[in-house]
Order: C-alpha cells, then sequence, then structure tokens
C-alpha cells in the first residue's frame, strides 16, 4: 500500500489483530510491521465488501431514499472512501 492507511482501515485492522490475539499474550505490539499485515488484511476484507448484496440494497431501498442503483452506488462510494482502490 503506497498510501496511509484509511481511519477505517486502522479500526477495521486492529479488530483483527485484537480478534487473532483474544485472551493471549501478543507475541508484537500492534505497529510497525505488525500493522502494515493487519492493515493490508483490513484493507481486503473492506474491498470484499464493494458489491453489496440483494439483501444490503433490498434494505436500504427499503429507506424510501434512493432507486437500486442509487443505493449500488452510495454504498460503493462508502466503501472506496473506507479503503480506497488501488
Amino acid at each position: 500500500m503506497e498510501r496511509e492507511p484509511t481511519e477505517k482501515e486502522i479500526d477495521v485492522a486492529k479488530a483483527l489483530y485484537e480478534h487473532e490475539w483474544k485472551g493471549q499474550p501478543h507475541p508484537e505490539p500492534f505497529k510497525d510491521g505488525c500493522k502494515k499485515y493487519w492493515v493490508s488484511c483490513a484493507s481486503a476484507a473492506i474491498r470484499a465488501t464493494h458489491k453489496p448484496t440483494e439483501d444490503m440494497i433490498h434494505a436500504a431501498m427499503l429507506l424510501n431514499l434512493a432507486d437500486e442503483m442509487d443505493c449500488v452506488a452510495i454504498f460503493q462510494a462508502m466503501v472506496d472512501a473506507a479503503s480506497p482502490p488501488d
């Protein structure tokens, strides 16, 4: 990753790190090389959500705020902001 991680990537990275080492001593603190690894995992996880499921689109449309295409575009814009595509 050439850019600085986003706030959401850091949040997800920390959650993944804590989940991995839950209740166990951490072999390496969440910084430096360790942080880069978990941010990479977080970015991949966030990017995997880029395409909303039918259930997600349906839930958004129930709010009567937008049509299906708008819901998809809005969702994808939010995912892109959380973890910009490379």
